[in-house]
This record gives C-alpha cells, structure tokens and sequence, in this order.
C-alpha cells in the first residue's frame, strides 16, 4: 500500500490523528527518493509510487502541511465532505477542537498543488443506508465546488473506510477509483487501501550510521555531535567511538549516551589502534544500510545526511555519495590556496573557504584511478560495498579513505557528487601538549577525584556519587544547587493594542539607544540604504535619557527627516526601553534593531516577500553574522535549514540554547499585544526568553541567507555581564520562567538540556576569561556554570579545563578563589592593612616551619632542598604542619611553580599519597616589620638550607630563632608529633 492518509497536521500530537510537523516533515523527506503523483496517474502494480490524501481537511492541513509539501513540490489529494466547510469538528468528541477549511482556504490548497476529491456531503457510513436515493443524494458534489477544482473530483473516499457493493456500483459510475483504509486491497482500483499515517509511521528503504572518531578532540567533539543532532535526516544510530584518548572525549560521549540512549552509542577503545584499525573496530559495531564519518573536529551541515543519502536511495548502482565542503580554521586560507584555481570556489564571509569537487564521469573517474583523490573521508557510503572490497587496509603512502574509494570505484560501483558544501572541514594546527606544572591545590583535587571514581564504580553507582564527590572536593555552596527554583508566573508587560489599523505601515524599525553613539551613523545608514517610504516603514530611534553623545545630532544629520526621533524623560533601562519601543511601534511587523548592529541589503525586502504570503507565523528571522568593533565578520549563526521556510523543530531548538540575535529577527506587533513585552526577570536573557515564548505558541519562518549583523565588542552591555557571570544568572532564570509555557511533555527535558548546555557555555567562557588572564570573571563564570547544573559531565569538564594550557601559569591562584573554604591554600598573602590577622591568614598549626631559599641559585640545588624537605613533610603526617616559604626576592607566581612542580613530581615518582594528610604551604613576601615579628613567633623552627638568603634571614630576624638542618627534620618532626598523637 503506498496511498497515505493522513488528517490533522499540528505542533504536536493530542490523538493518532495528529501528525507533528516534525514527523510530518521527516516522512516528506523520507519520501524522496519516492515517486509523489496525483491519484490520477497511479498504477498498483509500481512500488515506488506514493500518494498523499488527507482527509476532512483541516485549517491546519493548510498551515502546517501545505508549506512543507511545498518545499518538497509534492502533489496532494484533498478528501472533502461539503456540509463540515467553514465549521469545527465539535461533534466529533473527545477529539481536541480543530477548524475545517473554508471556500476560500479551498482556492488556496488547489492553488499550492492540492487536488480536490469527494468524501459525501455529511459523512455517514453508506453502508447503513437503506434508501438508494440518500447514498445518492451523498454522492453528489455542488456544482460551485467543481468550479474550485476542474480537474479535481474523479476519486472517491469511502467514509469510515466501509463499503458494500451497492455503494460501490454508485461509485463505479461517478468516480474513476474509490479508497478504503482497511476493507479494500491492493489491485481493486475502486477499493483500493490506505495507509493510515501517525508519527510513528517511516517510509524510508536504507538505514544509516554516523561515526564520529575521535583521538584528543574532545574540545571540538561537542560540535560535530551537535552537528549531526541537528540534521534535517535523522541516522539510525550514531556511534562515537574514541581510539584511546587521554582528554575528556570519552565524559563527553557518555554525556551524549545518557541524553539519547536509544541514538547514541559510545566505544572506548583500551589502547590506541590507528585509524585504519579503529574505522574498521567502528564499522563492525554498527548495522546500518548507509556509513558516514565524521571527524571529531568537522562538521556536518544540518541537509549532509539528507543530500548525501538521497543520492543512495535513488540509484543503487551507486556506493558513494561525496559533496564539496567548507574549509574553516585557523588554516583554512592557507588551505584554500593550496588548491588548483578552478577547484576553488566562494568565500564566505571571510571564515569558510569552498572548495567544488568535479562531478563523477568517465573523465574525472579516471583521475581518481591514476592521479588523485577528489572523494572526503566523511562521504557517505554502501555498506555492501566496504565488505565487497575488504574494507579500511593499510598501504604505505595512501589514505586510508582514498584506499577505499579506489577499490570500490574499481569494483564498478558509481559515485555521484552532492554540489554543495555540506561538509564544514577544519583546517587547524593541533599544537604540541604542553607539560605544565600543576599546582599543589589542583593535585589534591585530581588525586581525590580519582579515588572518589575508583569507589564509585565499584558500587555500580557511580555517576550521582561522583557528582557529589566532585561538588564537595570544589566546595560548592548548597544555594549552588543546579535545581531550578519555584518561580511564580510572570505577569510580563502588557503590549497595548493600537487604536486603529488605519495607515499603519507594514514595517516599524525601532531602534534603542543610550550613550555609547559610536556606531549609530552605520546603524540608520544600513536603514536608510533600504527603507521604503515612511507609509511603509516607520523608523524611529527611542533614546534613553542619555548622559553622553548627541544622539538627536546624528539621527538629523543622517536621517534627514526620515528618522523620528523620541528621549526617554528618565532612564527606563535596557529592557524597559525595549517595551517602550514596542509600544511606540505603528507597523505591523517591529524590527528592534540595537544602536551597533546593522542590517544588510534586502533584509526588509526578502523577509517581507515571504511574510506576506506566510500569515501563520509569529516571527521570523534571518541567519546572521556576528561582526567586531571594525565590522569584520567572526562567525556566522547556525544554519537552520538549507531553503526559506516555517521550522518545524524549532522550539525544542530555541528551549535549550539562544540561537537568533535582535538584529536577525522580526515579530509581529501583535504576538507581543498577546503574550506581553520583555521580561525584566529574565534580565539580559530577556530576548532568549521572549523567542521561546513565541515559538512555544507559533511557527516562526526562518531566512537562510546572512541578512543582519550582531555586533561583538568590549563597550556592549553583554560584554560587561560576561565577566561578572551575570548573564549565565539571568540565563538560568530564563529556563525557570519558560518552564512554565514549555510543553508539559517536553519542559523538564529541555529545561534541563538547557541548564546543562549554559553548564558547558560558561565553562567555555572561563576558558577565554582565562586566556585573556582575567581570573575574576574566569571565577565567576565557573560558579554560575556550577549553578546550572554539577552534573559528572559538567565536572569532567571542568577538569579538563583545569588541565589546559590556558589555565597556566594562573592556575594557582585561580585554584585558591575556586576552593576558598576552610582547606588550606597555595598562596597565603599578607596585606599591610592585616598585620594583626597574620597568623590567621597563615593558618598556622601544631608544628610551624620556615625556610628561606636562595632563588638565584641552580634549579638543581633549588630542587634537591625544597624536595627532601617537602617529602619528609608528607610521609609523616602533615596534616598537623604548616610550611612557610620566603618567596621576598622572586615573585610569588614563579616560587609556586617551582613547590609546584617539586611535589608534582614527588607524588608522580613515589606515589605519595596526600589525600589525608595536606600540609599547609603559604609563600611569605613584602610583608612588613610588625608582619615579620608575628609570624616569627608563631615559628618552631628555622630549616637551615644548602644555600639560603642569609640577608632576608637577619633583615626579618629570623636568625635569632630555633633552626635545624634538614637531615635532622624527621626526628624533630616526630619528637613533635607524638605528645599530639597520645592525645
């Protein structure tokens, strides 16, 4: 059976009558590689033919189906019955209320491709009737709907899917054919069956599997999961597969597993066994029809699994569907213009750099026998065809990918070429590992994570116990908790309707303002460039109260009368004066457009073009680039989908991360009168939390080409709140308060899904915080991160963060703010307004020892002192010492690197363990007099040193106290030591 029937297409799914877009969308696609017709052309005896009906037709057939059948140019056949047109199903109980097309929703279907068909004129099962002259009375269609449709009306639906055969003899001389759902068959023209559609309903032939190998690309594993999670054809099974990483490839595979554990599996090879070994290892774990590779750090493009696959299902004389792809990284250029010149394709943006491949012939196959590859690793292939040949080998001087795809090509299978850039292909230097001293706070972390680990597993409860053992060794407070707090129902601003709709212009562009007028001229100019007539497009600036620059200055030199212009009484803030620009809106559409971004040429009139046709949606936004302070491209935002159109699976997209940019997006006036203004809760998360809201209550039409430009630049407000963490705080309230709209199905798994990626995202943060040696907001984006979600995922990747070179050399002191609770710490400082707390800040106990090192002196003897002592400390109980170092003639940073590296070493070659015993070490510098004298009475005893700062020694008088050498430091610790014991 290949007639689908289909009824009410919907977000989501109340009843089996109810196909999701989603679903709807993916057995479109699915139907591909089908031959879609009209009924008039079908034969029963052609497999591969398909055919959509619908029944009843719906107002939301129209809104939700038509716009994808149309993206696909599908024809469809629509089943009507004449009495329900223009009214509601409310007879039809317990099913939700749905609205029924009306005459004029009818010249529209037919219009977009639609065929109309007879289904009665009330619905009654003909089989029940006993007069012939009702069923005929039903049989009849009204002269005005045959005018709708001239070629429509040939085929009948039996309603109910019943017949008999005195209602099929009627139909025999109305109709050429008649359709059942379940008393028919196969070959019977005129009681043919149909297959009823739900969303669990898949049409596809071919399964498919994607690899993703990683060896230590655990920093760019994330985007090539997501990359494939993103697709618009979903595979089968996803396995990522990890040869022997030593980085956090294998945490974050798990992570992924345990979020989509019927989609993703994980293997972890226990030694390292080279690509070709490890492909063929992957291969053999999986069973799918179709195989991809994906390099963990490529991507894919959201349409790779569908273009490439599509070219599979249609023509099974080929094994391999290969594409062109986008070079990006650091390297990229570099790359680019290593290749021929006609090999060389766009350059978008600056950032991807295309690269065409020849399409598959004769000519071109024989240059991939006798000169070179032209076929990417990551094409998709025949399962059947990688067994033919044997498989990944090894052979000197030849990929391992180009190996493969010659043998096959010479087996006789095809290729064909996918001309498009599906394929986003990085091009980096992995630069060498860097040994780096860990210091001593780091090493107690590591060391008692690991042990927490052993245990756990053990117990087959590993993974909660060691999120709580991570979360007590970093201390975090219990208000840290990343559980979502009871928040009320917001009651957010009201949007009030305008009074008339009389010449209102389609478009408002409003454009907020406080200060900072660097960029403004850029702003109205990319405006102005494409505005049409004020009737048209309202543009207005609405400033807020601002203190600097001349703000009105600008908009009359550069707006010329086109630009109103409006200041604010009193400052309202960022989010008040936002509302205040949707108030003061007259268009029909508002366009907020912030005071440093720009839009570029035919952003108004692409997104209008397809606004005017489209009515249903709420929004709708454009991809976008994200530029800095010299408008020079740094990225561009995800590509939602390939072709302009309604996303289907959107609002599970925007619930778990922010995707669209104010200068990207446009909503309709009144979706704001609906659900109210920006939410001051929500804080600088105010605009995430507002396209959740609209997308959770309408389609929102999305625009692939780059139209607008989000300005990233140190003076932005964004750029402030990144470094107090601020804005991962009113991100996690922006998940509380749409908890409340989200889907009761769907709203505890995004929210959570959302918490963990803001987790991850102000993990990343820190990174750069870091790098850029700001280890303040490097600290606070970590607790707000912490506050989203302390999952083992989480700490794993803070771990890895701990780990990298950009964490040193300021690690030890970042360490010490991280752990700031009652544990001792690395560096203990003294500040001259503390003089009498100085033995506090030293935390001083039972035995207190000092030592003054000459740091001038050769690391060799430097190291055999601070190692014999500093070993001696640790194998016997020092957890009742304290140690101080003079660090006076060298600075602080560079003496805890070297006790650093000291003990490092010590635990690496002798094992020691310190998980019980931690001594405090503390570093002594530019303390004063009256600092010197308090410490020094709190001080047992002076280590006396191979070669020591005799002047610091006598300068603090530290001569005058109790010393020893170290050689006598053992006996003297246990002399010490045993009256504490006994007691």
């Amino acid at each position: 059976m290949t007639i689908l029937m289909y009824h009410k297409i919907f977000l989501d799914s109340p009843t089996m009558w109810w196909v999701s877009v989603d679903n709807f969308y993916r057995q479109m696609l699915e139907l591909k590689s089908r031959n879609v017709i009209y009924l008039d052309k079908y034969n029963p005896k052609d497999s591969n033919q398909f055919v959509i009906t619908f029944d009843g037709i719906y107002k939301n057939v129209l809104d939700y189906a038509v716009p994808i059948l149309h993206e696909f140019g599908y024809p469809f056949e629509l089943f009507i019955s004449s009495d329900y047109i223009g009214k509601n199903n409310s007879f039809d109980q317990p099913e939700p209320l749905a609205e029924f097309v009306t005459l004029e929703d009818l010249n529209v279907l037919v219009e977009s491709n639609g065929r109309l068909q007879w289904h009665t004129k009330s619905h009654p099962d003909l089989t029940k009737e006993q007069d012939i002259s009702n069923i005929i009375f039903e049989l009849e269609i009204p002269p005005g709907l045959r005018k709708i449709d001239p070629k429509g009306f040939n085929w009948f639906a039996y309603p109910y899917g019943n017949f008999n055969q005195i209602v099929v003899q009627e139909i025999k001389k109305r109709f050429v054919g008649g359709l059942s759902c379940h008393q028919g068959n196969d070959t019977d023209i005129y009681c043919l069956n149909r297959i009823t559609v739900t969303n669990e309903t898949i049409f596809k032939k071919a399964t498919i599997s994607v690899i993703i190998a990683s060896y230590n690309y655990g920093s760019l594993l994330v985007e090539a999961i997501e990359s494939v999670l993103r697709q618009t054809r979903m595979p089968d099974e996803i396995l990522i597969t990890d040869d022997a990483s030593d980085d956090n490839t294998y945490e974050i595979a798990e992570f992924y597993r345990s979020k989509y554990p019927h989609l993703i599996k994980v293997n972890r090879n226990e030694e390292n066994l080279g690509i070709v070994k490890h492909f063929n290892k992957a291969i053999s774990l999986t069973k799918s029809d179709y195989i991809t590779f994906l390099g963990a750090d490529n991507r894919y493009r959201s349409d790779f699994i569908e273009k490439t696959s599509i070219v599979l299902d249609r023509s099974p004389d080929v094994a391999i569907a290969y594409s062109d792809f986008a070079l990006f990284g650091s390297r990229a250029k570099v790359v680019y213009d290593s290749y021929p010149q006609n090999r060389r394709g766009s350059i978008k943006g600056d950032s991807f750099f295309v690269i065409n491949f020849p399409d598959f012939n004769d000519a071109t196959k024989h240059e991939l026998l006798t000169k070179g590859n032209f076929i990417h690793g990551s094409s998709m292939y025949r399962r059947q065809a990688f067994y033919e040949v044997g498989g990944y080998i090894e052979q000197a001087n030849l990929p391992e990918d180009y190996n493969l795809f010659l043998r096959i090509v010479k087996t006789g299978w095809n290729a064909v070429r996918v001309p498009f850039p599906i394929l986003e292909y990085r091009q980096h230097s992995k630069s060498q590992a860097n040994v780096r001293q860990a210091t001593f706070a780091e090493l107690q972390f590591y060391k008692q994570l690991s042990q927490a680990l052993h245990q756990q597993i053990q117990q087959l409860n590993w993974q909660l116990q060691v999120a709580q053992t991570a979360s007590s060794i970093i201390q975090i407070d219990s208000n840290f908790a990343a559980t979502s707090s009871v928040v009320e129902p917001i009651d957010y601003p009201a949007v009030p309707k305008l009074v008339t709709d009389i010449d209102r212009p389609f478009w408002s562009v409003m454009i907020p303002a406080y200060n900072n007028t660097k960029y403004l001229e850029q702003t109205l100019k990319s405006v102005l460039e494409q505005a049409p007539t004020s009737e048209i497009m309202q543009i207005e600036v609405v400033d807020d109260c601002s203190t600097e620059g001349d703000v009105e200055e600008i908009i009359q030199r550069v707006g010329k009368g086109r630009v109103d212009f409006y200041r604010q009484p009193k400052n309202l803030g960022l989010i008040g004066n936002w509302n205040a620009c949707i108030q003061r809106a007259r268009g029909y559409w508002v366009h907020i457009l912030h005071q440093d971004d720009i839009v570029m040429p035919g952003f108004y009139n692409r997104l209008q073009a397809s606004l005017e046709k489209e009515t249903s949606v709420g929004a709708a936004f454009c991809r976008h680039s994200y530029i800095d302070k010299n408008s020079n491209w740094l990225f561009l935002s995800l590509l939602e989908r390939e072709t302009s159109g309604i996303l289907f699976n959107w609002l599970e997209l925007i619930a778990t991360m922010q995707r669209v940019q104010f200068p990207a997006i446009v909503v309709r006036r009144s979706t704001y009168e609906k659900f109210g203004g920006f939410c001051s809760e929500a804080g600088s998360a105010a605009d995430w939390e507002m396209w959740k809201r609209i997308a959770a209550h309408y389609p929102i039409w999305y625009e692939p080409q780059i139209l607008a430009c989000f300005r990233l630049h140190s003076a932005s407000e964004s750029s402030r709140l990144n470094l107090t963490g601020t804005n991962i705080a009113d991100t996690r309230k922006a998940i509380e308060i749409s908890q409340f709209y989200l889907p009761n199905k769907t709203a505890t798994d995004l929210s959570a899904k959302a918490r963990e990626y803001y987790a991850f995202d102000a993990l990343s943060r820190a990174r750069q915080m870091l790098n850029n040696q700001d280890i303040g907001a490097a600290i606070a984006l970590i607790r707000e991160g912490l506050k989203c979600s302390n999952s083992l995922q989480v700490m794993a990747s803070l771990a890895s963060l701990l780990t990298t070179s950009e964490a040193n050399p300021l690690l030890n002191l970042f360490c010490s703010f991280l752990l700031s609770t009652e544990k001792q710490q690395i560096v203990a400082s003294v500040s001259e307004n503390d003089e009498d707390d100085s033995s506090e800040q030293f935390n001083f106990q039972d035995i207190n020892l000092i030592i003054f090192p000459n740091w001038q002196q050769t690391e060799e003897l430097l190291y055999e002192d601070l190692t014999n002592i500093i070993r001696t400390i640790i194998n016997n109980n020092c957890s009742h010492l304290c140690l101080l170092i003079d660090s006076s003639s060298i600075d602080d940073e560079d003496a805890n690197f070297i006790i650093s590296d000291v003990t490092f070493n010590l635990i690496q070659q002798y094992d020691l363990d310190i998980t019980n015993y931690e001594p405090v070490i503390s570093l002594t510098s530019n303390l004063s007099e009256k600092q010197w004298k308090v410490i020094l009475e709190k001080i047992h005893a002076r280590i006396i040193l191979s070669n020591e700062d005799k002047k610091i020694i006598t300068q603090v008088g530290a001569d005058s106290i109790f010393s020893l050498h170290i050689q006598d430091l053992k006996s003297y610790i246990l002399e010490k030591l045993n009256p504490l014991l006994v007691e």
